[in-house]
């Protein structure tokens, strides 16, 4: 058998892969989060009808549940600030301009918001 500090050590190194596992999980989540805000920005605007909305979300999706809430919050990068938009509000109003549907109006803020704060 082991002994005492042997299990010390491998529960240890459990541990610590534990924590290895949460944090790549934890990027992973973001990634998925910023790719699903920025596919939502570029297929959702314009569109005319809820049905339409929820097909061009799903289309967005990875394969698996992704919810900006779950995800670390992003204050935009300079480049978004340079190329997008300075806050969340001025993406939504320009993005969700020509969009008549109520669900893809809300959808492009969460994500415009999710982006660039609010």
């Amino acid at each position: 058998g082991l002994s005492e500090s042997q299990c010390n050590d491998l529960r240890a190194t459990e541990k610590r892969n534990e924590g290895i596992k949460a944090e790549a999980r934890a990027k992973q989540t973001d990634a998925d989060a910023e790719a699903l805000a920025r596919c939502v920005i570029n297929k959702l605007p314009a569109t005319d009808s809820d049905d339409a909305a929820d097909a061009a979300y799903k289309a967005c999706l990875p394969g698996h549940p992704v919810s900006y809430a779950d995800a670390k919050p992003r204050s935009g990068s300079f480049t978004d600030y340079i190329f997008g938009y300075g806050d969340g509000a001025s993406c939504t109003a320009k993005e969700a301009a020509d969009t008549r549907s109520p669900r893809a109006r809300r959808m492009i803020k969460a994500a415009c918001e999710y982006l660039y704060g609010k």
